[in-house]
Formats: C-alpha cells, structure tokens, sequence
C-alpha cells in the first residue's frame, strides 16, 4: 500500500546544501570507530592468546600481557570518548 505525501510534508522537501558534505563526515567517523574498535580487539585477543596459551620465556609473556591490558585500556577509553552521552 503506498501512501501519498503531501507537497507541504517535511520528508518531501529538497536537502539542504550541506548534508551531503554531513553525511560524508558521518561516514568517515563510522568507519574511523569500527576500524579503532577492530583493532584494538584483534591485538587484544592476539595478545590474549600469546600470553595464556604459547609457552614462552617469561620477559615475553609479560610484554603480551601488557599489551593485552593497555588495548583493553583503549578500548574502555574509546567507548567513553567516541559514543555519546547519555
């Protein structure tokens, strides 16, 4: 069933100039918290993995396993600087 809008209706008006250029920065800002998100998560698990499960010297475990806390650090700090307030 298709409805029929009004002339007068605001989702039958014309964009403004400078949503195109709105949307794009959108975009860019999306694509700059999945790609953050993604890999601090897959260094996180890598480091995970290299500390609990590869048998290692003991001065390499401890570097994974600092890793591991500093991109979990990331993480939480991302989470709070780059989601909105609510």
């Amino acid at each position: 069933m298709h409805t029929v809008l009004h002339r007068k209706s605001p989702s039958t008006e014309s964009r403004k100039p400078d949503s195109a250029r709105r949307v794009e920065m959108l975009e860019k800002h999306s694509l700059a918290i999945m790609g953050f998100f993604i890999t601090t998560g897959l260094l996180s698990v890598l480091a995970d993995a290299f500390t609990n499960t590869v048998s290692m010297l003991n001065g390499l475990r401890d570097f994974w396993f600092v890793i591991c806390v500093v991109t979990f650090g990331l993480m939480v700090a991302g989470v709070h600087s780059f989601l909105p307030k609510l």
